[in-house]
């Protein structure tokens, strides 16, 4: 069922599918975190935006097609777009009046309205364009733990530890109702159409339809509830179970038991579904992204698992150089056919070109250029180094002598060494050879 499993070096915090092709995974790099897009079929990369300084007091949140990174002890809000991966706006005052950690928040569609919840159970919907709450709720009594906005904007709900799920009408000012009890913390509360969904820690979801006022079904998952979202165009749910198995439920039919997806997956912290392609997204804390090709009438297709790090195109050993200077390019194209027996040598004029080809080309050896027009050097060579399946290149900056400076930066972020430019012929294999394997090569 597992169709592919692809590794990242780095911790992943996040991931949030943005239409059918495009995923966006928040990656802890350590001084701070990184946004990038990936293509959800391919797995090409396609942007990446990095966010603020990461502290220990930072929480992210994905919401909706944006990304929120909030600082407790700053009160510091940071939004990014995912579509585009561009910063829209960060403000350091516009949630300074929350007195209480931080435990949940949420967004409508367009950006324009917040809502937080705290961890001594206070709901508020925020103006940031304003600068200030626009309601404020005190109805739970501990951590609100999950909030969630109607299509239309005008309805919130809340979840709690004290196992309350509150509606709150916004059209009419301070209007809030409790409307359902679990016994256990609530996980996740949604709105579907005119029915409510929530669930709790010990496996319990119940639908609350809204015209009727009243619980119309509750679903009882032996196992707990960690997780759950939406799948099959909100007709089914797909839960992560206390016991790490992932499931899938058909709401339209509540007789059936629980379809099992996986039963062996370790350390989920993020899943995403892509209702076109019928795909299952999860990530883990141990850096793996999960794919699962789910097929239609929610009956799962059994794939066989992917290796992202068999050869693709050729056993022989693969350079790459990555220069806006096709003049740089051709040097180094020469000076490596002079200087090695039967090596390849593949060209890149950016570092979008080169990143591209990495995911065609299996690269042994990247002579990479620091000043190019898109991504630089330096974010190519941070891209690379947190992604495991490309752990096996030696990464070679080629720089001036004005540069060197940067050299040392670049070892910190995994670079295996440098060359200084402009060089000869000789002087390049020279300064290559230092960084291979001498089994890796074969000399002329």
């Amino acid at each position: 069922m597992l169709a592919k499993n692809l590794k990242i070096s780095s911790p992943i915090i996040l991931i949030k599918l943005i239409g059918s092709r495009r995923l966006a995974i928040l990656v802890d790099i350590g001084e701070y975190a990184i946004v990038r897009i990936i293509d959800n079929i391919t797995q090409k990369p396609l942007a990446s935006c990095k966010l603020r300084n990461k502290t220990n007091n930072m929480r992210y949140y994905i919401v909706d097609d944006f990304i929120v990174s909030y600082d407790d002890i700053k009160k510091h809000i940071e939004i990014v777009q995912l579509d585009t991966t561009v910063v829209l706006y960060t403000n350091d005052k516009v949630l300074n009046d929350i007195n209480d950690t931080l435990t949940a928040l949420c967004m409508t569609k367009n950006g324009y309205n917040y809502a937080t919840g705290d961890s001594s159970g206070v709901v508020k919907v925020w103006n940031p364009k304003v600068k200030e709450y626009r309601y404020a709720f005190k109805q739970h009594t501990s951590n609100v733990s999950c909030l969630s906005f109607n299509k239309s904007n005008n309805m919130l709900l809340s979840g709690g530890d004290d196992g309350a799920v509150i509606l709150y009408a916004l059209e009419f000012n301070e209007n809030a109702s409790v409307i359902m009890r679990h016994d256990f913390e609530i996980v996740k509360t949604y709105f579907i159409d005119k029915v409510v969904m929530s669930s709790d820690k010990n496996g319990t979801i119940n639908i609350y339809d809204l015209e009727k006022k009243e619980i119309v079904n509750t679903v009882k998952i032996e196992t707990g509830v960690k997780d759950i979202i939406l799948a099959y165009e909100r007709s089914c749910y797909i839960v992560l179970t206390q016991d790490d198995e992932i499931l899938l439920i058909n709401m339209q039919n509540l007789t059936d038991a629980p379809l099992k997806i996986d039963t062996d997956v370790k350390e989920v912290n993020s899943m995403t579904f892509d209702d076109e392609n019928k795909k299952l997204i999860l990530s883990t804390n141990l850096g793996h992204l999960l794919f699962y090709d789910l097929g239609v009438d929610n009956k799962v297709i059994a794939y066989n698992k992917v290796d992202h790090n068999e050869k693709k195109i050729n056993k022989d050993f693969v350079f790459m150089t990555v220069d806006d200077s096709k003049l740089i390019r051709t040097v180094v194209k020469s000076s490596i056919s002079q200087g090695f027996k039967d090596a390849k040598v593949i060209e890149a004029s950016n570092g979008q070109e080169a990143l591209n080809l990495l995911n065609e080309v299996d690269v042994n050896c990247l002579i990479l250029d620091w000043n190019m027009p898109g991504f630089s050097g330096g974010e190519v060579l941070k891209y690379i180094r947190a992604i495991r399946k490309f752990d096996h290149i030696k990464i070679i900056m080629a720089t001036t002598e004005g540069e060197r400076s940067r050299i040392v930066s670049a070892i910190k972020d995994g670079a295996d060494g440098y060359i200084v430019k402009p060089f000869s012929k000789e002087s390049f294999k020279q300064s290559v050879l230092k960084y291979l394997n001498p089994n890796q090569v074969e000399r002329k």
